[in-house]
């Protein structure tokens, strides 16, 4: 991402969020879960996994198995995965920034609010967090 001191503070927040959620997913190995019939969770590592993911096993028991459901479709490897696309979305912000900033005929305002907009709505997912600023909330930019 760019280093310029013009860079919209909503998507730095974005991008600390997203190293915080990678460096959780990370302490959980990254693996991928499972939950059985009882509601155990466990870590659903096949043969070429990395090691240290067959040897972790059971990972939480849930008496409701709609809950460990949910915390299953947040596996570890799910969470990377979804860090991953959204810093995708960052790096073609930025690259898109950077074409308006040399005058690149392809560098609309337009487009660049458009991937404003997603950051923006990327952002509220965090509004819980204490650096989440409630203006970012109904900051939506016109695609003019």
């Amino acid at each position: 991402m760019s280093t310029d001191d013009e860079y919209p503070d909503f998507a730095a927040f974005l991008a600390a969020r997203l190293n915080d959620d990678e460096a959780m997913a990370n302490a959980c190995h990254g693996a991928p879960w499972s939950v059985d019939m009882r509601g155990m969770i466990h870590v659903k590592a096949k043969p070429g996994d990395p090691q240290r993911w067959q040897e972790l096993g059971l990972v939480a028991e849930f008496e409701n198995l709609e809950y460990a459901d949910h915390v299953v479709r947040w596996d570890p490897a799910r969470v990377l995965a979804a860090v991953k696309a959204k810093r995708e979305i960052l790096r073609r912000y930025d690259l898109r920034r950077r074409d308006e900033l040399d005058g690149k005929p392809w560098a609309s305002a337009a487009s660049i609010a458009a991937f404003e907009n997603v950051i923006l709505l990327l952002t509220t997912v965090y509004a819980d967090h204490p650096d989440y600023k409630q203006e970012w909330a109904g900051s939506f930019k016109p695609a003019s």
